[in-house]
């Protein structure tokens, strides 16, 4: 393992630093391969294949993930990985179980980074859930174009949904009744945009549920609600805000929301 000085990416930004690469070989030596060596500033630890985590695993600041060939962590049951340092990832599942990102970590993160398929028909749910719940002090989750067919999902404070745009990305609720976007107690700042909320037209569902109390600075912008009994529900709040948006409740019957 030879030391250099390399430049990599780190939340967009170019560093130079000295650090080291490694690529590990089974869990054990994943782990073991995050310890720093004398005099390195940074490490980037590559995951070509599958590793079976079966203890909670946490990835120090000072360590970037890169995954490449189909490399994946399997987390057990009641495992958490903890990721404080950047990652590299393609647009495909990397990981099955529970994560969590340390603050500022990550910029966005994708529900196929926990095996979404965004076709219409997969179950999609717990997918976008892990990638809510990995979002431990809020971010922003981002829909690539695709169908998201979800059974609804319970979203946190301080979390951002965000598509490739109206046309292009959406959840798609497959249930009768129930909530496509469930917000949790006492919310505070969430963010829908860019994206559309579907179900079949035949539904009393929610489009989001905010019966819980109490909602503060909710915003959707640049959206489309439809098919719902009930688009948009929210039973106490301050600072809300729909921007250049579109409920139908029944097909031939909406509204549009801001746009002046």
């Amino acid at each position: 393992m030879k030391k250099r000085i390399s430049y990599c990416a780190v939340l967009g930004l170019a560093v130079a630093a000295f650090g080291f690469n490694a690529e590990a070989k089974d869990a054990k030596d994943l782990a073991s391969s995050f310890a720093l060596s004398a005099g390195a500033y940074y490490k980037t630890v590559t995951v070509s294949q599958r590793y079976d985590v079966k203890s909670d695993l946490t990835v120090p600041a000072r360590v970037s993930l890169k995954f490449e060939n189909g490399g994946a962590l399997k987390l057990a049951k009641d495992a958490t990985l903890t990721i404080n340092g950047s990652i590299e990832a393609p647009m495909q599942q990397i990981f099955d179980g529970s994560v969590v990102f340390g603050p500022g970590r990550v910029s966005k993160v994708y529900p196929q980074w926990w095996g979404a398929m965004g076709d219409g028909t997969h179950d999609d749910t717990a997918a976008i859930q892990s990638a809510i719940d990995s979002l431990s002090r809020g971010g922003t989750v981002f829909f690539p174009p695709g169908e998201y067919a979800n059974k609804g999902v319970t979203t946190a404070s301080k979390v951002r949904f965000k598509g490739a745009g109206v046309d292009s990305s959406a959840m798609k609720f497959t249930p009768k009744d129930g909530a496509c976007i469930k917000l949790p107690v006492d919310c505070a700042s969430f963010r829908l945009e860019d994206m559309s909320l579907v179900t079949s037209g035949e539904s009393l569902a929610y489009g989001i549920d905010g019966t819980n109390e109490y909602v503060r600075y909710f915003s959707m912008r640049n959206f489309s609600v439809t098919g719902f009994k009930t688009g948009i529900y929210i039973q106490q709040g301050m600072h809300i805000t729909l921007d250049y948006g579109y409920r139908m409740l029944r097909p031939g019957e909406g509204q549009r929301d801001g746009g002046h």
